[in-house]
């Protein structure tokens, strides 16, 4: 089997490489899986072992009221990309800009 060819039946298999349909004008990132990501608290990965959503941010914005429960944590690095991150792993929303009201409507979706 090819590389590229390997590479993309392993993804699928391990579920890895699933991703699912973002509505249209939808962040580039919706509905891929995140990677691991570098967090002020420690990992993506060990955050999203509470099974909880999880909302990273860049560091000077505030906690959210959410109807869901989340856990907030912050970016290592400078980014402004907001993310939530379903418990799955994968990107429920994301904006380059913070939009609150956006936002809540991806925690009651």
């Amino acid at each position: 089997m090819a590389r590229p060819a390997g590479d993309k039946a392993m993804g699928m298999i391990s579920g890895i490489g699933i991703a699912y349909a973002a509505p249209r004008g939808s962040h580039p990132l919706t509905g891929k899986r995140a990677p691991d990501l570098g967090l002020v608290e420690g990992r993506l990965q060990e955050e999203l072992r509470d099974g909880e959503f999880v909302l990273v941010t860049p560091a000077d914005t505030p906690t959210p009221v959410s109807p869901a429960p989340l856990v907030h944590t912050h970016w290592t690095d400078g980014r402004s990309t907001v993310l939530l991150v379903r418990p799955d792993g994968h990107v429920a929303w994301a904006s380059d800009r913070p939009d609150p009201a956006a936002l809540r409507a991806a925690l009651t979706r």
